[in-house]
């Protein structure tokens, strides 16, 4: 059986994430091919060594430059802060490697751009982490509307919830423009404008606005000096789908209370969907031909006769391990079978379009057209 062997560039907590769903993989899916984790790559000798005996790589490394085009390596694995992501990639993608990414793919769409160039033009396999499309009930969100059961989807209600970046929190690379390229939306809103469009189909234009509500922060090594926050902390913004469909979105990190809660409801013509994370293995539908004394939504519990069921029977629990292992698993089997994996950089080009144009419509208080919509 063909072995991968795999590069990991990053070793924190994505990089855990990634490294545990390797493990996992193997041991959840018949994979048409083995993964070996060959090397974990950090910016100390310290921090790469403990980091390869803590995710079970083989080797460490401080030069991801060197790593990228080793013959022992047929993967790279991206979990960097976001500005390392294009350069990284591309090197990648120029040495015939695989390239899996986190999200956002890149600073800006340009940079978004240039990595899905390269990578198509190499004709190397590539994708982008937005792991929570793979989740069972947003897959099967998709079959449902795929199926025609819901009709023709109206509205959307997208939102994407943290609290941890409230006042207390010091100051980190994803405050730092220069490093993160966007806040909230870029880093979580980037994942509902993700689920949104694998449902509905492409944005094609915006209107926006962002607030950075926490404008300095204290650096996080007790010195008591703030920096500048140059990113936002809240995005909200309508959109218009290519379809006509209309959208309205929330990303905060400022939402008490709300630990990490991605969620949706979309309304159609012939039913209605409703989905938070909070609880992940449910999913509320409600269908316009239910007799009108039982109309209203019903509380689907997920289980082996839904997409991507681990176990067998419902009930049983899933988390972001399992959205992680299952968008491994499209890479790998992507890999074997010579096909694209989905979501691709493309995708991801595209997101980072939207991305842009949140930030354009804000600045500019207008609707604005969402790059190559259309």
């Amino acid at each position: 059986m063909r072995e991968l062997r795999v590069a990991l560039i990053g070793a924190g907590f994505m990089g855990r994430a990634h490294s545990l769903a390797y493990a996992m993989a193997p041991i959840v899916y018949r994979l048409p091919l083995t993964v070996r984790r060959q090397v974990v790559v950090d910016v100390t000798p310290e921090l790469a060594a403990s980091a390869a005996a803590a995710l079970g790589f083989a080797e460490a490394s401080t030069r991801w430059e060197e790593v990228v085009g080793r013959a022992d390596v047929d993967v790279v694995d991206i979990v960097t802060p976001n500005d390392a992501h294009e350069p990284i990639a591309i090197a990648a993608a120029e040495h015939g490697k695989h390239v899996l990414c986190e999200k956002p793919l890149a600073l800006d769409a340009a940079g978004a751009e240039r990595m899905a160039r390269h990578a198509e033009r190499a004709g190397v396999v590539n994708m982008v982490g937005y792991n929570y499309r793979h989740a069972p009930a947003v897959a099967f969100a998709r079959q449902l509307l795929e199926g025609g059961r819901l009709g023709a989807p109206l509205h959307l209600r997208a939102t994407y919830l943290q609290d941890w970046g409230l006042t207390s929190a010091p100051f980190v690379w994803r405050f730092d423009r220069a490093r993160a390229g966007s806040g909230a939306i870029g880093d979580i809103g980037s994942h509902v404008i993700d689920c949104a469009e694998s449902l509905i189909g492409p944005i094609s234009r915006v209107t926006a606005r962002l607030a950075t509500l926490t404008p300095a922060r204290p650096l996080p090594d007790g010195s008591g000096v703030l920096a500048t926050v140059d990113v936002d902390d809240v995005a909200t913004f309508l959109a218009e789908f290519e379809g006509g469909v209309v959208g309205t979105f929330v990303a905060s990190r400022h939402a008490l209370g709300r630990k990490n809660q991605l969620a949706f409801e979309l309304d159609c013509s012939r039913g209605a969907l409703r989905f938070n994370w909070d609880t992940r293995d449910e999913i509320e539908v409600a269908l316009a031909d239910d007799p009108e004394s039982l109309a209203g939504p019903r509380r689907v519990p997920l289980g082996p006769r839904h997409p991507d069921p681990w176990w067998p029977i419902a009930g049983m629990g899933s988390g972001y391990l399992e959205t992680s292992t299952i968008q491994l698993r499209e890479f790998l089997e992507a890999i074997a079978a010579g096909r694209q994996a989905r979501p691709s950089f493309r995708d991801g080009a595209r997101v980072q379009r939207v991305v842009d144009a949140v930030i354009e419509s804000s600045t500019r208080q207008a609707w604005i057209e969402v790059a190559g919509a259309g």
